[in-house]
């Protein structure tokens, strides 16, 4: 259905990174753990605990793309995993691509509230 977005990515419909014309879906959450990396955020799967975001959503023919363009964001330290994203009422909604954070992150810096830091304050 598109690509889950927690942090950076979330202001990439917004900026107009993408050639092509795309949406931000918002009110969705994934299963796992969010971590302050400093200038962005890593997600970490696990069973319980939510993270907060919006779906990407791209035209079935620039899809691909749209793949391939935020995996060159995301970089080496992610790999792309399909993962349920919720609605509100916790509910399975949709089959989405998500990145994972591959380096074990420090424990101290996890964001509690499922919120990246600079997307909570608008």
């Amino acid at each position: 259905a598109g690509i889950f977005s927690y942090g950076s990515l979330r202001t990439t419909c917004d900026n107009q990174r993408f050639p092509f014309p795309s949406e931000s879906i918002e009110g969705f959450r994934i299963k796992g753990h969010l971590y302050d990396l400093g200038s962005f955020p890593g997600w970490r799967y696990e069973t319980w605990g939510w993270v907060h975001g919006s779906i990407l959503s791209a035209p079935l023919v620039s899809r691909l793309e749209q793949i391939a363009l935020c995996d060159e964001i995301e970089g080496e330290n992610f790999e792309r995993r399909l993962i349920l994203a919720y609605d509100k009422d916790e509910a399975p909604h949709h089959i989405v691509w998500a990145y994972h954070y591959r380096k074990k992150p420090d424990l101290q810096k996890k964001i509690r509230s499922g919120l990246w830091g600079a997307l909570s304050a608008e």
